[in-house]
This record gives C-alpha cells, sequence and structure tokens, in this order.
C-alpha cells in the first residue's frame, strides 16, 4: 500500500464522520467467466481505478431534527388525561368522605396534614385515621396506585420527546440573586418542588410529584388551564392514613411488580401491623382517667 493511502486512512481513522477513503480500501468481487466465481481484481492499480462510494457520505449531513413543536398537543391524549386524572381525585375523595365524613374530610381537604404538619414532631398526630382497617382498603388502594401510573404513563405520551426528557431531570439549574450578584446553583428538583409547592398526595413519589409540577407548567403555558388545574387539585388530594399509605408506596408495596424483578424488603402485613400498634399506643396516651376495657 502506498504511503499516500497510509496518510488518507490514518486520517479517515482520527475523523469517523468522513469516511471518505476506508470503502475505498476494500477491494471489490468481480464475476469471471473462465472460473465461474467471484474473484477479487489484481493489487495492481487498484487504487487508481477507484470510483466514488455512496458509503464516503459525511453522516452529520444527514441528521434528522425533530420538527418544532407548534403549541398544540393531541386532543385525544389530553382528553384521556383528563379523564383519569378525575377518575382518580373523585376515587380519594369518595374514600376520604366515607372513612373520616362529610365535615372531617372537608377540613382535611383544604389543611392537608402532608403540608401543614410536615416535618413536625407532632405530625403523625394530626394525620386522619380511617374509621376501618387499611387491611381492608389495601385492594383499593392498590388500584388507585395503579391509575396514578397510568396518569404519568399518559402525561409522558401527551408530551413531546423533548419535553417530556426535561421534565424527568433531576436537577435544576437556577440562578440566586444576592444584591448585586448571580449566582449560579443546582439544586435537586424533587427537593425544590417539595419546598416550593408541596405535594399532599401519597400515591406519587417525590420524583413523580416535580416530574407532574414540570408538566403542569408546560401545559399551563400552551393554554391547558382546565388539565393543569386538574392535576394540581389531584396533588392536592390527600387519603386517610396517608403517612402509612406513602411508607407502602416507599417500599414497592403499592405496585404491580410482576416482570419488574424488583423484590420488596418487607411485608405489608409487617407494615399494617406495626401501624395499628402504634395507633393504639398514640391512643392510648391522649386518654384522660382510668383505662376501660373495650
Amino acid at each position: 500500500m502506498h504511503l499516500e493511502h497510509i496518510r488518507k486512512l490514518a486520517e479517515d481513522i482520527a475523523d469517523p464522520w468522513t469516511h471518505k477513503f476506508i470503502p475505498q480500501l476494500i477491494p471489490s468481487l468481480t464475476f469471471t467467466r473462465t472460473t465461474d466465481a467471484l474473484e477479487e481484481p489484481d493489487d495492481n492499480g487498484l487504487f487508481d481505478r477507484l470510483t466514488p462510494s455512496p458509503f464516503g457520505l459525511r453522516y452529520c449531513e444527514l441528521s434528522y431534527k425533530p420538527l418544532p413543536f407548534h403549541s398544540r398537543f393531541d386532543n385525544i391524549s389530553i382528553h384521556r388525561l383528563t379523564t383519569r386524572t378525575r377518575f382518580l381525585s373523585g376515587a380519594m375523595a369518595s374514600q376520604t368522605v366515607r372513612e373520616l365524613g362529610l365535615e372531617r374530610a372537608a377540613f382535611h381537604t383544604t389543611r392537608p396534614s402532608a403540608i401543614y404538619h410536615y416535618d413536625t414532631s407532632t405530625y403523625n398526630l394530626h394525620v386522619p385515621r380511617g374509621k376501618s382497617r387499611l387491611h381492608s382498603r389495601l385492594f383499593e388502594l392498590k388500584n388507585m396506585r395503579t391509575t396514578a401510573r397510568e396518569i404519568l404513563q399518559l402525561t409522558h405520551a401527551t408530551l413531546t420527546p423533548l419535553q417530556s426528557q426535561e421534565c424527568l431531570q433531576e436537577q435544576l439549574l437556577l440562578i440566586v440573586v444576592d444584591g448585586v450578584r448571580c449566582i449560579p446553583a443546582s439544586v435537586n428538583c424533587a427537593t425544590f418542588f417539595h419546598q416550593l409547592c408541596p405535594s399532599a398526595n401519597p400515591l406519587f413519589t417525590y420524583e413523580e410529584i416535580a416530574f407532574l409540577r414540570t408538566a403542569v407548567g408546560l401545559f399551563r403555558f400552551f393554554g391547558y388551564f382546565a388539565l393543569a388545574d386538574d392535576i394540581d387539585d389531584l396533588l392536592q388530594r390527600s387519603l386517610p392514613d396517608e403517612d402509612i399509605v406513602f411508607i407502602l408506596l416507599q417500599n414497592y408495596l403499592l405496585d404491580d411488580l410482576r416482570g419488574t424483578n424488583v423484590v420488596p424488603t418487607t411485608s405489608t402485613k409487617f407494615i399494617l401491623s406495626l401501624a395499628e400498634a402504634k395507633c393504639d399506643k398514640d391512643y392510648d396516651a391522649k386518654r384522660v382517667g382510668p383505662y376501660f376495657l373495650e
């Protein structure tokens, strides 16, 4: 091989986007009638008889750029997302009224314990307890969690790929203004939304809430105010025994784990029994006067 071709091959390897000469160095097979077979041509003068190859085109010149977003989401996706969001909000409200009564449910809706008493030493005392055992509500809670996951999937499907990727970012870039100084900072997105606009819904994790909060901002920016309000209302909706429900969620005990290879580290029976024992202990501590067996 000539030194000129070696030099061109080295340039081709150094810049993989070109590939101008590598296809030309691969000999082609020709059909020979005397031997009735495909044979390689002679090496003499091989490089002088080469013709341009279509594989020598630059790949970067053929890259497909995503089409610009025209500010309109798919109407069917919007309708499905709105329907599932309102369905879950109604199911949670129905269970709250059934377990707490109309008056306590109304008070808990306007003053969720997860927002007004979160991260306080008396948070568990302010969480309203349902009149039925959590064991009897477990199947209903799992169905609600399934609907919550459907809402997340529908939100992914409604947004564009770039918008969905932006909503899934773990870090949020901020500019902190301190007097005349502007300091760039990076904060955790889930922590940022949890402190700025906390959610009371125990059926979503902190990361999922941050995703929905970012998606709500996009929906509101492009004029889908009804959908944005429905998602905001859902994130503010709570349930009786919200602290225990959230613990079940964090331990993957409300999700369908078939085919995921995820194994919970504890059991549902253990968490619910421990929670009931703690609630009984707190109830006994608040009793005034002698204790009577009921």
